[in-house]
């Protein structure tokens, strides 16, 4: 997948133009505009945004199997960023954040089990529950090697979007924490890595409470669908 972004040093000029970019992992971009500027870019989201907009992305185009693949992987690295606000709330040191993470980091049920256990402790009440009917469909996806209907895929997209829109309201109103885990991820780049963006549309994490509580599936993803912010249409 690709997006799009200006070179802020032609932005101003009259060779303005976009530069296509292909999305990784790491979120660190280094690009050379047509007229030999090089840029460094950082994208702040985190990887569930990216994940379920590439999700939506691929509904779109008509590839249900990937697109269910898609929610199904934001939806776990939701559960990590989850994790990660909470434990920053508790003032526990990023870097043993990350040496128990590393414990459960190759076995998702063990992190899902983590969700579980810290949500109960810091709300006092049990988790919302994954009907099982979710939970099979997703399993027969990814495991079986079943191809979804465009049906079952919007089905799909659309509980995943209203199962993690209801956490994040929840974790809205630790926003100094959310704003840490954020920056934490991305501290000790360097100089280079100067300018930084949020390119995510339909959950991003810099909404207010009151803009997450507004937002609606059916509306979201029909405006994504016809203005795709950055990503390259």
């Amino acid at each position: 997948m690709k997006f799009i972004y200006p070179c802020k040093e032609c932005v101003t000029t009259e060779n303005y133009s976009m530069n296509s970019i292909d999305m990784n992992d790491t979120g660190d971009y280094t690009f050379e505009c047509n007229y030999g500027h090089t840029s460094n870019l950082t994208i702040y989201d985190e990887k569930f945004s990216i994940l379920y907009d590439m999700g939506a992305l691929a509904l779109f185009d008509g590839y249900y199997r990937e697109a269910v693949s898609s929610f199904a992987a934001s939806l776990e690295r939701f559960y990590e960023f989850f994790i990660k606000v909470l434990i920053d709330k508790n003032d526990v040191p990023f870097a043993e954040y990350e040496k128990t993470w590393k414990l459960v980091s190759k076995q998702s049920e063990r992190q899902i089990g983590a969700f579980y256990f810290l949500y109960v402790t810091e709300f006092t009440k049990a988790p919302p529950k994954i009907p099982n009917q979710e939970v099979e469909f997703r399993n027969k996806v990814i495991h079986k090697g079943y191809i979804p209907s465009k049906k079952e895929a919007y089905s799909y997209a659309k509980f995943i979007f209203e199962y993690i829109k209801e956490l994040m309201l929840l974790l809205v109103d630790h926003q100094k924490n959310i704003l840490n885990v954020v920056f934490q991820k991305n501290s000790g780049k360097g100089k280079n890595f100067v300018e930084n963006e949020f390119i995510s549309y339909l959950l991003p994490v810099n909404l207010s409470k009151s803009q997450l509580s507004k937002r609606k599936f059916d509306e979201s993803i029909d405006e994504f669908k016809y203005n795709k912010g950055l990503y390259e249409k």
